[in-house]
């Protein structure tokens, strides 16, 4: 039997012992995660990792088998290798910091559709404005200069990074805060190496602006690309919500706070951090919302808009409040 056939079937052992653990442990899509976590300890494409029958190295062998029992015993896939692939970036998570969801994606949309030209007909994903539309478009000017964001509760910092990635000619600086000292530290390193690279890109494409400009030629750099090589300043604040911060004019604020009721019988968040999920009730409504909603009636200056993640069991409940004391603060709501 030729030698690469041998290599071949010894690897698909081990990748159907590693699917076969998988399994057992009710993993729903076990074979996928076994391909992926193969790649993640290779460091390699999963396309290449698949079509390749190379030995697998000892040392990464150990990392592998590593992470398949740490996925069977309960882990996340996203704590097992480390991180959390987030509107095409990925993430560093720890046991200290929430790991992102689809719906908060849906947020940082909104808010970038929220800060694009054209809002005549600006709707959120799944939420409900209760401003007019001419006290929206009132605030155009104010943000074609630049506005203030604040995110609230960053976790992992995927939210103010995001939208500093995807919309910097629009912002003129992001505070993010948490009042969580150990999930800030994650954040600061995916700001670092995540805006680095944004850095490294507009390097890039100053070169190519000068190396056109130089020619004799009309074509120009690619706007998309020219305005996406500002960078955003990202100041990452250890803070109660928005206590002790002073909210200037033209700003945004945009929150992902804990909402799950400790009450309720689900396995959501078993291995994350439980202050970063969990959040008592009153009147219907989360505590943590209530207070960031005095938090913000308070302020000198009120927000061009608030954009915040709520189930939507509560959400109705919680914009006729908000109506009913802010009237002429936009409010957006996406509902998970």
């Amino acid at each position: 039997m030729p030698r690469s056939l041998i290599i071949a079937k010894a690897k698909m052992m081990i990748l159907s012992n590693a699917i076969a653990i998988l399994k057992k442990a009710k993993i729903k899509q076990a074979k996928q995660e076994v391909w992926d976590l193969l790649a993640v300890a290779l460091n390699k494409n999963k396309s290449e990792v698949i079509l390749t029958h190379r030995p697998t190295d000892k040392i990464m062998s150990k990392k592998f088998d590593a992470y398949i029992k740490k996925r069977a015993g309960g882990f996340p896939f996203a704590y097992v290798v480390g991180y959390q692939p987030f509107l095409g970036q990925n993430y560093l998570v720890t046991k200290d910091t929430l790991i992102p969801r689809p719906a908060t994606e849906d947020l940082v949309l909104a808010v970038e559709k929220y800060l694009s030209p054209v809002r005549n007909n600006f709707d959120s994903t799944r939420g409900n404005n209760y401003s007019s539309k001419h006290q929206i478009n009132a605030k155009r000017d104010n943000i074609s200069n630049g506005i203030n964001i604040f995110d609230i509760g960053t976790g992992s910092g995927c939210m103010a990074i995001s939208l500093a990635l995807r919309c910097p000619d629009k912002i003129k600086k992001i505070t993010a805060t948490d009042i969580s000292t150990k999930a800030l530290t994650p954040a600061r390193k995916n700001s670092r190496q995540l805006l680095r690279q944004l850095s490294a890109y507009s390097c890039e494409l100053a070169d190519k602006k000068k190396a056109l400009l130089s020619t004799a030629s009309n074509l120009t750099p690619n706007s998309r690309e020219l305005e996406n090589s500002k960078k955003v300043k990202i100041i990452f604040k250890k803070a109660d919500l928005l206590k002790k911060i002073i909210l200037p004019k033209n700003c945004l604020v945009l929150a992902n706070l804990p909402y799950v009721n400790p009450h309720t019988k689900n396995s959501i968040g078993k291995c994350e951090p439980k202050s970063a999920i969990f959040c008592n009730y009153k009147n219907g409504l989360p505590i943590i919302y209530l207070k960031l909603f005095e938090q913000i009636k308070k302020q000198k200056y009120q927000p061009s808009a608030v954009f915040l993640e709520m189930p939507h069991a509560c959400s109705a409940r919680f914009q006729k409040l908000w109506r009913a004391t802010l009237p002429l603060t936009p409010l957006f709501i996406i509902s998970a």
